[in-house]
């Protein structure tokens, strides 16, 4: 059985973690808007420096250059809203929400991809979210600004997220240039954050603390190497495989607080609880992969 899908997406899951730790001591000193356009700069210098790296650009289908063009419009858009929920409910509240794509994933898959789902698989997935649910829902972390309708932000990130899951791998169907399609949604994510600038009040949304922009470097470092490896999970895997294990990332990040920020989170019956669940999901996948048309 081959467990590429399943260990790059895990390793992705990782990555991610370690972006959004990273990302939770920027947002301390600056702003979600601050930390997006960090993110994007540093995804577009270095995944271009790579592709100049390789010697030239590869072939690819323009099909597939216009599905990671939409890509890349809807990109800032998600990182906006992931950092502004992690800013407004804290990231205990937020992470969770933010990983139920796998489900949205794997709806827009099924509809669009025709890829089957199983019983396993759908099990798995089940298993994952409410998981991830029980890690990082912790009702200790009390957020003053809290407000009902900012959980609506870290979901929007989920449901668009879910979009791009499977847009990502149909377009890899036509050309299987994850590299070089990645820098492609750099660029166009940059120059639609760039088209935001003439906004009213834009800049007051921009803080350039020096305290806050290693941590964001840091995380965008991270977040390109997610990215990456999330594409090139899609380029060998179905969505409803790869997803759930991308979904595992609040539980990376958990064990990335339990030992780097201990005084901001606690470890207690429900986080082992979600975290068996967690793990017993990702079983479940490995095992029973779901087959494709």
């Amino acid at each position: 059985m081959d467990f590429s899908p399943q260990l790059i997406g895990l390793g992705a899951a990782v990555a991610y973690a370690a972006a959004n730790i990273a990302s939770r001591r920027g947002l301390l000193f600056s702003t979600p808007l601050t930390a997006t356009w960090v993110s994007m700069i540093v995804q577009s210098v270095v995944l271009w420096a790579i592709v100049l790296l390789r010697g030239a650009i590869p072939p690819v289908a323009p099909l597939a250059v216009k599905l990671f063009i939409i890509v890349g419009l809807m990109m800032p858009v998600i990182r906006l809203l992931s950092y502004t929920g992690m800013a407004k409910l804290g990231a205990a509240r937020s992470t969770p929400l933010r990983a139920t794509h796998p489900l949205f994933s794997a709806a827009f898959a099924v509809a669009t991809l025709k890829e089957e789902i199983n019983l396993a698989i759908a099990l798995g997935t089940i298993f994952v979210v409410v998981g991830i649910m029980l890690i990082c829902w912790q009702r200790e972390e009390r957020i003053s600004s809290y407000r009902r309708w900012h959980v609506l932000l870290p979901l929007a990130a989920a449901l668009l997220a879910g979009v791009v899951n499977p847009i990502v791998r149909y377009a890899l169907r036509f050309s299987n240039e994850p590299i070089f399609l990645s820098a492609v949604v750099g660029v166009v994510s940059l120059t639609t954050l760039g088209g935001t600038l003439a906004l009213p009040n834009y800049s007051h949304r921009l803080r350039w603390n020096r305290q806050a922009l290693r941590s964001f470097i840091v995380a965008a470092l991270f977040e390109t190497m997610g990215f990456l490896l999330f594409v090139a999970a899609l380029s060998v895997g179905p969505v409803v495989l790869v997803a759930p294990f991308i979904g595992t990332t609040p539980m990376w990040v958990l064990i990335g607080v339990v030992i780097l920020m201990r005084d901001i989170e606690k470890v207690n019956s429900r986080t082992v609880a979600g975290t068996l669940l967690t793990v017993a999901g990702t079983i479940v996948i490995s095992v029973y992969p779901t087959q494709s048309h």
